[in-house]
């Protein structure tokens, strides 16, 4: 009982969280979670501010440091050890988009928590069709990557950003009521 009285020095709360586990509150209100059966920390020396359920699989915590991470809800496992972001998406059946401090993003599988592309940060990723995610790095380059093989389009692709989309778009808007006022006047060239 002493050994168990130790372990648990500083905890000045325990709440039930399923049938393995239980969640614990220091002075701090920092939370850990601890085994049932043996009363053991599941991770040493890692406290977190807050947690939620992320969805059926994956719960959220935050860190210290107002970062996140996903851990397993069937063994409270990290998906990725050391991956703590600023967000967390959703970002198809099998894949996270994960944002860092300086918002840039990639995306991470579900399955085993690996990038689906090694060392590649971009400023903004879309589910572009069933072949392709459409990418735009820092500089607002826009390129196609291949869903089956992870391949970079060579070059810039004909894409163009949110922001000369929008004026384009306004441009062709003044246009098309400059010819719809001259038709309407009875000047037809």
């Amino acid at each position: 009982m002493k050994k168990v009285k130790k372990h648990l020095e500083g905890i000045t709360k325990i709440m039930d969280y399923n049938d393995k586990y239980f969640i614990v509150y220091n002075e701090k209100n920092m939370l850990s979670f601890v085994t049932k059966d043996t009363l053991e920390f599941v991770h040493e020396n890692c406290w977190f501010n807050s947690y939620k359920n992320y969805d059926d699989s994956f719960i959220l915590v935050e860190n210290m440091s107002g970062l996140y991470t996903l851990l397993r809800k069937d063994n409270l496992a990290f998906l990725k050890k050391g991956a703590w972001y600023k967000s967390w998406f959703n970002f198809s059946d099998n894949l996270f988009r994960v944002q860092r401090g300086d918002e840039l993003l990639t995306l991470i599988k579900k399955s085993d928590g690996n990038y689906l592309f090694k060392d590649k940060w971009f400023s903004e990723i879309i589910n572009f069709n069933q072949d392709y995610y459409k990418i735009y790095d820092k500089s607002k380059n826009c390129s196609l990557i291949s869903k089956k093989t992870g391949d970079i389009s060579e070059g810039n692709s004909n894409c163009v950003s949110k922001e000369e989309f929008k004026n384009l778009q306004d441009y062709m808007y003044k246009v098309i009521k400059q010819i719809s006022n001259e038709i309407l006047s009875g000047k037809i060239d």
